[in-house]
């Protein structure tokens, strides 16, 4: 790759084979199009691999743990010689791929991927790779979101994104399929930048962000608009339109296409409480 581009931006070229990823890119090669990866930041390196030797040691080694997966840093999969993948961290279990295999690419989906966002990747990881590790199979999908000290964790269920954990700041994740080892997430945060300010919201914005938390612990699962237009006293397009605001805002995310897919994105303690309305 051109020496000429930028280090630490994404860039993506379209109508591209995988006879355009050498070996040692940092490219991703996803439905035709070639994405050129930033270069990796200390922080982005430092979580990745404290997840790595928590879950490797418990589920690779078996010490402490059941053993049965083979897990990985970062490292490229390759799908049916079309597609070339690099999460930040990834496993198989063993069942699956029952030897490590020869050379830099793994020729089978993994079982498990993880992904930490950063400014230029977090797009594309929260959707362009998101949708597409569906596609092929992946059955767990975690990501980790420094800039907020969120972590969530995704499980495939009919070919959909389930979300089946959210913790933040210092909680201690217990998440499928490692939900046999507990890890730390204050270590992440050790000798790292400040957390930054709670996000930017309106009183609007909160209000629906309550809501919408406080139905999803009850029910486990999201709103529909029409209950959050019955809850709140608004018209459907009004809810839409704020819902499409939050979305750009990054206070929530959803998954196109898939109804019920609010997640939102604000720590849980930055949330103000639900009250809720008279009828």
């Amino acid at each position: 790759m051109s020496s000429r581009r930028s280090r630490n931006s994404l860039t993506a070229r379209v109508s591209r084979t995988i006879e355009h990823v050498g070996d040692d890119d940092r490219c991703e090669l996803i439905d035709g199009t070639l994405y050129e990866l930033p270069m990796t930041s200390f922080e982005h390196g430092h979580i990745a691999s404290l997840l790595v030797m928590a879950i490797g040691t418990a589920y690779q080694l078996g010490k402490d743990g059941p053993g049965g997966w083979w897990i990985q840093g970062e490292n490229d999969f390759e799908v049916e010689g079309r597609e070339v993948f690099r999460p930040d961290a990834l496993g198989w279990r063993k069942e699956r791929l029952p030897r490590r295999t020869k050379g830099k690419r793994v020729n089978v989906v993994p079982d498990w991927v993880c992904e930490v966002l950063s400014s230029s990747t977090r797009k594309h990881d929260l959707k362009t790779k998101a949708q597409a590790y569906a596609r092929i199979g992946v059955a767990h999908r975690w990501y980790v979101d420094p800039e907020v000290r969120t972590f969530h964790a995704f499980e495939l269920i009919r070919g959909r994104w389930v979300e089946s954990g959210v913790f933040c700041d210092d909680d201690v994740i217990c998440a499928k399929p490692f939900d046999a080892v507990s890890i730390p997430m204050k270590d992440w945060w050790q000798g790292g930048p400040d957390k930054k300010p709670g996000p930017k919201m309106t009183l609007r914005q909160a209000e629906f962000l309550a809501f919408i938390h406080a139905y999803t612990k009850i029910h486990q699962t999201p709103p529909a608009e029409h209950e959050i237009c019955s809850q709140l006293s608004l018209a459907p397009p009004s809810v839409h339109d704020a819902i499409m605001r939050m979305e750009k805002a990054g206070l929530i995310a959803r998954t196109p296409g898939q109804a019920r897919s609010i997640r939102i994105l604000v720590p849980e303690g930055d949330l103000p409480p639900f009250e809720e309305k008279a009828r």
